[in-house]
């Protein structure tokens, strides 16, 4: 009998999914700044839930990136600073369009 697939395994993968479609998609006008918006926090998301996962840290899946980041935080799990930037639109799906351009204008050039 299998084992089930390690879930920080699973969540890393669909990250590395979600980025490679922003980076396919990052120059197509086609493309609106909100989607790539949603791509990008979707990747952000499911990385962080990845490394949660491996840590073995309980989490309440959403999409609160604010919420990740206070947990890897009380688990002393060091991250990047610049995850701090994420904060600043935990649900992307929901903010102004003007706060996704911006976003999405950040995440094209990491893309």
């Amino acid at each position: 009998m299998s084992q089930p697939p390690d879930p920080s395994v699973v969540f890393f993968q669909k990250a590395l999914e979600d980025v490679y479609l922003a980076k396919r998609v990052k120059d197509d006008m086609n493309i609106s700044v909100e989607q790539m918006g949603f791509l990008c926090q979707q990747a952000i998301e499911k990385a962080l839930e990845a490394v949660l996962s491996h840590h073995n840290v309980r989490f309440r899946r959403g999409h609160d990136l604010a919420q990740y980041l206070n947990l890897l935080k009380a688990a002393s799990i060091i991250y990047p600073s610049e995850l701090e930037l994420a904060r600043n639109f935990a649900t992307t799906i929901y903010l102004k369009s003007s706060r996704i351009q911006r976003c999405s204008t950040a995440m094209r050039r990491f893309a």
